[in-house]
Parts: structure tokens; C-alpha cells; sequence
């Protein structure tokens, strides 16, 4: 609503909550209705008074400025106003569930009620209209108000001469659509669609003809452009283009002319290009729609204008070759506005409501400039800068989760400038470079707040989500530390704890006090109480005579399900070794050790995968080892065995030692452990117990006084 102090507006619902019962309560769209396009609404009550229809520009909130209107009266009488004259169509009536379209239909505006219509009007309309709304009684609604531009169809086939009861089917590019009616809906329709009907007649003699329709090609409304003239400055005077006034399919080109545009109501426009020289002005408050790219090489004057983003199919990009002003912006693109360069200034405030800003320029919000409306789903990717002397959180994310940073008032007038990185600090900023009063440091994030201008020391606040950054869990909020990067001594200080905000899900932790050195900022726990999460801090793979040891090192686990080894011949296609159980949650250094029995021979690669119990997997780096298999081997007999004794022939040089025998399953996981004496001097020893073995193959490990030996056992 234009006039939102007695209009609300939820969804496609409006509202009259005050203003007493007067015309005064006005509305007009954003989206506009273009040739071959409608509005409709459908009615909700019967006892107050409203009207709604189109106009091509916002005058005043009294009815008698809609341009095309349904009157809906108390008591269920509708009537027909057009400029502000009284009923066009005498004897019409309206009850609760009614739809009531008005259309544009190649250039001829008509008024439906139900899909009928009941008035066609001889004025023609302008080539863009917009939904224009006046309510008088508190309480009146408008509900389900829709704007409807080129996607959807409705056609109605009409024989001549067919016969009581023809047939009918319906084809789109080609495709029969199916059932056996005079009329056909498509809600979907596409540019360059073809739609035709054929009709089998139903008469003696021509039960096998089938004849077509006229061929139907829908067309979508084509980009344009229009260069300004300026016989005039009035942005919305068509004298001034030299093809019509811009709209949201319509290019402004403003490179020449006796005067410069100025636009002192609601306008569109898709690309706008602002040549060197000329200067656009926007008066007053009104607000210009932006549905393509801003390009400025002169000059722009905001005034308390608003300049609004947005689309629906493809971004917006915004470049300047001077510095310039806006005064609000909005941000309503979900395929994002890309600022590509020159100095950008926000005057009073950038709304977010859909897409993000990727700024890869300058952008600025002066010193009394506000935020509103960021979130997951529109934020700030890169750097974002704030002047003056008020506290301000920056509204940045890396495209997908919102993460702000904030900093406190400011001691003086200072700049400073945010962005948020959704990766490890590590390695540029050295996670075990740390003061002993840091015991971990978060492995996903970290934000990067500089001071660009001024002396002002500040409070800083970071944020958690674990729902957003669900790999580096924060459960206990007073553990928490703000982490910042001293450059000086290349260590991460300690910056405190100076309070929390939130739950363990989300929150804010802020410094212990003001901060005077600047640059990245990560979460760190004091105690460990944070896992912040998995932090490998070594994978080791190591080639033995007759195996390859394995063996790994954490300082700190979360949410971790298990260890997968893995190996691969070429660095690429990897196989599973072997699987070990994770600690879950896990504050201290934890070891982890197993092998490899039967490894390949000659360069392999190994590497560990940390699986979570929701699936989410992490790889350490790869580890390349070169194993060539012993020729000694061990002997054991019977080999194959169904379980009975088998016998292990010791060696020459194993003989009266202290021996180890280990046995261990395909996966690598230890089933038998045998200590064996300097007693036995026979040389020959029974492993006994193997009919415990289920079937399979197993390796025999002999190890004594440094020397190994190997020998694969197959159980039947």
C-alpha cells in the first residue's frame, strides 16, 4: 500500500483497520498488468465499500482517480466507474465468493464477473496499468488480489455445421492433451507454444473427417528499448522517449537531450543506462522499480526516493563510474544483484527481502543508514562497509547462511568494513598459532571486520547457528570465546567473553570489552567445551615388511559416527580398508591405530574419512606409500582348514623368542592376541581355538624382537 497508515497488506490481502469510513485508504501494485493481462480479486464480504481496479499511475487515495474500477457497495449492489463517472452498468450484483476481473484483451479493457463478461469499456487504456485500490469502510478487504501476465491461457473451440455432439481434442506443440471438451485452460504456457483444437463432426457420413482449428502462437512481450529525447524533463511523458515511457520490458537509454528525466511518480524500468553527462533525478519519496541492470557515467539524485531490484528471471548488476547516492534501496531478486564496480553509497536504509547483494565494489551505508529484513535468504556476500558513530551489525553471509558480525558505539566518527568467510581460517591464519587461553578455534568460519577510517575502538559481536554451520556445533554458550587475529605476534588473541545472547542453537557471544586491533575474528572455546568440530590433528600410513600401519590423531570430535580408511592405486578411485567406531563428543587427544594386512604393492594412496551421524563426510589429505611385500613368509598347515589345530612353523631366527601371534578378520580388526614364550624351542606351534573362526580370510601376524612376518589363513 501506498498509504499504509490505514491499509495492511498479507500476502494478496488488503485491509482498512483505520482512518474512519471515508476514501482514504489507498493501494497500488508493484506489479504491473500489460496488454493481454488482468486483475481480479475475490470478494470476501458484502457489507462494505470498496473499489479496486486499474490505473496507469498513482494519483491520490479518492476513488475518483482509478482509471477502471469495480465499485463494491454495502449490501451486494456492484457498479461499473471509470474516471471517476458514475455507474456504466446499471442492474449488477456481487455475493461473497464472486471473482472479478478486469483485463486488458489486445488493447480493450473488459470487466468479468465469474469468467462472464459484463462490461466492456471504450477507453484505451494505456500501454502499462497497475492494480489501483481506494477502500472507505474500517474493515473493508480486498482478498486474493492477483496479477496475471502471459502464462496462462483459456481458449474456446466454435464449429460451424458440426453435428449435435462433435468431438474434441486439444493439441499443444503437437501433444494431444486429452479429454473431449469445447473449452481448454493452461496455466503454463510458454513463448512460442502452439495451441489448435480438432473437431470429428458428428454427422451422417464425415464420422471419420477431423478438421482444424486456426493455429494459436503464443508470444511473450519482447525486451525494448527507448532513447531519451527530453523535449521536457516528465520521466512519464511519452513525448520525452523515443520509444514509449520505460517500463519493466522497456530499456532507458538517457545519453542526450535538451533536458534531464526527472520522475516524480512510481516508475519502472528493466536496464537503465545513465551516459556521461546526464544525471537522473527521482522527487520526493517516489520509488523506481529496477528489473534489470543500472549502469551510471553520470550522475544520479536520490532525494528520499527509494530505488527497488527486482526480477524474476534473471539478476541485477549495478555499476558506476562516479561516486553515487542511494537513498533507500530494496533487494528483491532471487537470482541476487551483483554490484561490479564504482563507490556506492545508502543514505537511510537497504531493505533485504529476497536474493543476496554479491558486492565486488565499494558499497557504504552512511552514518544514520539502517538494515532491515536480512536473512538466509537475503544478505550480503563480500564486504559491506558502515561510517558514523552507531553500533551496527553487518549484514553478511557467503550466499546461503546469514552470519553477521556486529560491532558497538563507536568512541568517534570511524569506518569500518565486514565480510564473512564460510571456510577454515586455517591455513592463512594458523589455527595452532593460538594463546594458551584459546583451546580450540572453529574449523568453518571465520569473519574478516577492518577499520578503514577513524580511531574508534569497538565491542565485537560474532554469531552461531548450528543449523546453519551444522559441522562446527557450539553446546555450551559460556565457554565461548571471540578469537581475533593479532598480525603483530601472528597469534590468535584471546578477546573474551563479555556476554551471550540466545540458546545453544543460535546466538551471539560479545568481547569482554572494546577491541583495538582488527582483521579476522573466529569463535574459539576456552576449555574445549566446544568441539567446533572434528579436528584431525594427523593421519599417518606407514609400509611395514608384511602390512602398512595406520594410525591417526584427533584433538577434538562432535557428532562423529566413525573412521573410514580408504585407499586407491591412482589418487583417484579410492576402496574401504577398514572401518573404526568415532568417539561421538570428545574435548581430548584421542589415538587411533590399525593396519593394513594385505596393502598393494608398489605406490598407493591412503586417505581417512570422518563420517558424522548424519552422513556429512570430511577427508584428510592424501598419503602416498610405497610397499614391496616380503618373501618371508610364515608357514601354516593345514591351510586351507574347516577349524581343526593348524600349526605355525616358527622361523630360524624367531626360534627361543618372546613372540607375539596376532590374528586379524578381512577388515582389519584384531580377533586373536597370543603371547608365546623363549620356552618353546620346537619351533612349531598349534593355533588352537579356530573353530571359533566363522569362515573366511584371515592374516596371521608373528612379530618378535623387531622382525615380522605375515601369512594370509583361509577358514572354510
Amino acid at each position: 500500500p501506498t498509504s499504509a497508515i490505514f491499509n495492511t497488506v498479507s500476502g494478496n490481502n488488503l485491509n482498512k483497520l483505520s482512518g474512519a469510513s471515508v476514501w482514504n485508504a489507498n493501494a497500488f501494485s508493484w506489479q504491473s498488468v500489460e496488454n493481454n493481462g488482468y486483475m481480479e480479486t475475490t470478494v470476501a464480504e458484502t457489507n462494505t465499500e470498496r473499489m479496486i481496479g486499474l490505473s496507469p499511475v498513482d494519483v491520490n487515495a479518492d476513488w475518483s482517480s482509478l482509471r477502471y474500477a469495480f465499485y463494491l457497495r454495502a449490501g451486494g449492489g456492484l457498479e461499473i466507474r471509470e474516471n471517476g463517472s458514475g455507474n456504466l452498468q446499471g442492474g449488477l450484483t456481487y455475493a461473497t465468493g464472486d471473482v472479478l476481473r478486469i483485463a486488458v484483451e489486445n488493447s480493450v479493457v473488459k470487466y468479468y464477473r465469474n469468467g462472464n463478461v459484463v462490461y466492456t469499456s471504450a477507453l484505451v487504456p494505456a500501454a502499462t496499468m497497475f492494480v489501483d485500490v481506494s477502500i472507505s469502510t474500517v474493515g473493508g478487504s480486498l482478498n486474493n488480489v492477483r496479477v496475471a501476465n502471459g502464462t496462462a491461457g483459456s481458449f474456446t473451440a466454435v464449429p460451424s455445421n458440426a453435428g449435435p455432439s462433435p468431438t474434441y481434442q486439444w493439441l499443444v506443440n503437437g501433444t494431444e492433451m486429452g479429454g473431449n471438451s469445447p473449452t481448454y485452460s493452461n496455466a503454463s504456457l510458454n513463448n512460442g507454444d502452439q495451441v489448435v483444437c480438432l473437431v470429428t463432426p458428428d454427422l451422417p457420413g464425415c464420422a471419420g473427417s477431423t478438421f482444424a482449428s486456426n493455429l494459436i502462437t503464443i508470444a511473450a512481450p519482447t525486451m525494448v528499448s527507448t532513447n531519451w529525447i527530453g523535449t521536457t524533463n516528465a520521466w512519464n511523458n511519452p513525448v520525452n522517449w523515443s520509444n514509449g515511457v520505460p517500463n519493466k520490458r522497456r530499456n532507458a537509454v538517457i545519453n542526450s537531450g535538451a533536458n534531464n528525466p526527472l520522475i516524480s511518480t512510481n516508475a519502472q524500468v528493466n536496464n537503465i543506462t545513465i551516459g556521461t553527462g546526464r544525471s537522473l533525478t527521482i522527487n520526493g519519496s517516489n520509488t523506481l522499480e529496477v528489473f534489470g541492470n543500472w549502469s551510471n557515467a553520470g550522475s544520479f539524485n536520490a532525494n528520499t526516493s527509494t530505488v527497488r531490484f527486482q526480477g524474476c528471471a534473471a539478476g541485477n548488476t549495478i555499476e558506476s563510474t562516479a561516486p553515487q547516492n542511494f537513498f533507500n534501496a530494496v533487494i528483491n531478486n532471487q537470482f541476487d544483484v551483483t554490484v561490479t564496480a564504482g563507490n556506492h553509497e545508502v543514505v537511510n536504509s537497504i531493505n533485504f527481502q529476497r536474493g543476496d547483494i554479491i558486492n565486488q565494489a565499494t558499497l557504504r551505508l552512511q552514518a544514520s543508514a539502517t538494515v532491515t529484513g536480512a536473512s538466509d535468504q537475503s544478505h550480503v556476500v563480500g564486504y559491506i562497509q558502515k561510517a558514523g558513530t552507531q553500533a551496527f551489525t553487518f549484514p553478511v553471509g557467503n550466499g546461503t547462511v546469514y552470519r553477521p558480525i556486529a560491532i558497538g558505539v563507536p568512541s568517534s566518527n570511524s569506518t569500518f568494513s565486514a565480510r564473512y568467510n564460510g571456510i577454515d581460517a586455517n591455513p592463512l591464519y594458523p589455527r595452532n598459532q593460538k594463546v594458551p587461553a584459546l583451546h580450540n578455534l572453529s574449523l568453518c568460519e571465520y569473519w574478516d571486520l577492518q577499520r578503514t577510517s577513524g580511531t574508534a575502538n569497538v565491542p565485537v559481536t560474532l554469531s552461531w547457528n548450528n543449523t546453519g554451520v551444522p559441522n562446527c556445533q557450539v553446546t555450551l554458550p559460556s565457554d565461548l570465546r571471540v578469537a581475533g587475529w593479532d598480525a603483530g605476534t601472528s597469534l590468535w588473541q584471546d578477546r573474551g567473553n563479555g556476554g551471550t545472547t540466545g540458546t545453544t542453537s543460535s546466538g551471539t557471544v560479545t568481547s569482554t570489552g572494546v577491541v583495538s586491533q582488527f582483521g579476522p575474528f573466529t569463535l574459539a572455546s576456552g576449555q574445549g567445551l566446544n568441539p567446533l568440530p572434528v579436528e584431525l590433528v594427523s593421519f599417518e600410513a606407514i609400509a611395514r615388511a608384511t602390512h602398512v600401519d595406520l594410525r591417526w590423531v584427533t584433538a577434538s570430535e562432535f557428532n562423529n559416527d566413525r573412521f573410514v580408511v580408504e585407499r586407491s592405486r591412482d589418487g583417484s578411485t579410492f576402496e574401504e580398508v577398514l572401518t573404526m567406531p568415532g568417539a561421538g563428543n570428545s574435548s581430548t587427544l584421542l589415538a587411533y591405530t590399525n593396519i593394513d594386512p594385505d596393502p598393494l604393492t608398489g605406490l598407493s594412496y591412503y586417505r581417512l574419512a570422518q563420517v558424522d551421524h548424519d552422513g556429512t563426510t570430511t577427508y584428510s589429505d592424501l598419503v602416498p606409500v610405497r610397499y614391496e611385500a616380503s618373501t618371508e613368509q610364515l608357514a601354516l598347515y593345514p591351510n586351507p582348514t574347516n577349524g581343526s589345530p593348524v600349526w605355525l612353523e616358527l622361523p630360524e631366527d624367531m626360534v627361543d623368542t618372546q613372540c607375539r601371534i596376532m590374528i586379524r578378520d578381512a577388515s582389519g580388526r584384531l580377533i586373536q592376541v597370543r603371547e608365546i614364550g623363549p620356552e618353546f624351542t620346537s619351533g612349531r606351534i598349534e593355533l588352537g581355538e579356530l573353530h571359533k573362526l566363522g569362515p573366511g580370510a584371515y592374516t596371521v601376524l608373528l612379530v618378535a624382537e623387531g622382525m615380522q612376518r605375515t601369512a594370509r589363513l583361509i577358514v572354510q
